[in-house]
């Protein structure tokens, strides 16, 4: 018995320590989903432009009428610059999830430039 429950210590030790490993090495990569009236997201769409992040943009229908999606892929370190931004709008629907891989793009391609970098 008393092996047993080694064993499964063991192995619960080596599962954190891949979880931890996984979350330091493996870039966290974010989805944010913003849903803004079609004139805010133009200009919404500009300044995450500038601020380096691809956009994807698509016409949808609310609740109140036509309005603007916008699909943002960034680094989880970005996140909370881009909150700030996001909280300057009135009238916004926004969802973030985590993404675990990312195969081809524009996220993928900065990413393997900047660790390249260190």
């Amino acid at each position: 018995m008393k092996c047993c429950l080694k064993g499964m210590v063991v192995a619960g030790a080596a599962v954190i320590a891949a979880i931890m490993l996984k979350e330091k090495f493996n870039p966290s990569i974010v989805k944010i989903e913003i849903v803004a009236p079609s004139n805010d997201a133009a200009v919404l769409a500009y300044e995450l432009r500038q601020m380096g992040f691809g956009i994807t943009q698509f016409e949808c229908m609310g609740l109140h009428g036509p309005k603007m999606m916008l699909d943002v892929k960034l680094r989880r370190e970005d996140l909370d610059q881009t909150l700030e931004l996001l909280d300057k709008y009135e009238n916004l629907f926004i969802t973030v999830s985590k993404i675990e891989s990312v195969p081809v793009g524009t996220i993928k391609k900065r990413v393997i430039l900047e660790k390249a970098t260190y």
